[in-house]
């Protein structure tokens, strides 16, 4: 692959990427947006305990979303900025903001003993927090997700389980994009791509399988991942 062509995925990454950032953030914004004009249209009625009541709602829906609004934006400059993917992180506290973040989601979380230290490369967090993002794109709904972290001698094991009523099916595309059998760039694929192109930058190695109701996702870590 040439210089050009792999310049020219990188950019249509990037646009991919973050065409998806808009889309997600415009529904938080728009809903402050609504909350406002709300807000405005009952200081212009008259003052009565409906509208007071309305106008207190509207205040709630505001203060919740502006709330998810910050929680959103921390979570995608943690997914993709350019820090030090080498640092030492807590883990537990990176996977609490997580939770947070797919509030929408009924997540399990099973943390290490030691994930309250900073031991965990930046980076071990980076992709987990990927998979997550691949997961609640892949499957849309409020389906519970079951994630598991485990230390065996020197390697990482990310365990995540999707678990539905009804049967699960991953797009082909997507599977595809994670296994690095990607050819096309697009809004649906970019989280996946983006998350091959990390874990393989990082010596990680990804399997997805989908069965009736479930969906399992791992990520194996060899060693020299945490302090």
């Amino acid at each position: 692959m040439n210089t050009t062509t792999t310049k020219n995925q990188n950019t249509e990454l990037i646009k991919a990427l973050f065409t998806n950032i808009c889309h997600d953030m415009a529904g938080v914004i728009g809903a402050i947006n609504n909350a406002s004009e709300l807000i405005e249209i009952e200081d212009n009625n008259q003052c009565n305990q409906s509208n007071k009541e309305v106008k207190q709602q509207a205040l709630n829906l505001t203060k919740k979303s502006a709330q998810n609004a910050a929680y959103r934006i921390k979570m995608f400059r943690k997914a993709y900025a350019l820090d030090d993917c080498f640092a030492d992180t807590n883990l537990h506290d990176y996977c609490n903001d997580l939770v947070m973040f797919l509030a929408g989601k009924n997540i399990n979380l099973i943390l290490p003993v030691d994930s309250k230290q900073r031991y965990y490369k930046a980076y071990v967090s980076r992709i987990i927090l990927n998979m997550l993002l691949v997961l609640s794109s892949a499957i849309p709904g409020k389906e519970s997700i079951k994630l598991q972290i485990k230390k065996h001698n020197e390697s990482i094991f990310v365990n995540a389980i999707c678990a539905t009523h009804n049967t699960i099916k991953i797009d082909d595309l997507i599977v595809d994009a994670l296994m690095g059998k990607h050819s096309n760039i697009n809004i649906k694929t970019a989280q996946a791509i983006f998350l091959h192109n990390l874990a393989n930058e990082h010596d990680c190695e990804l399997r997805i399988s989908a069965g009736d109701k479930a969906l399992e996702f791992n990520a194996l870590f060899g060693q020299g991942h945490y302090s």
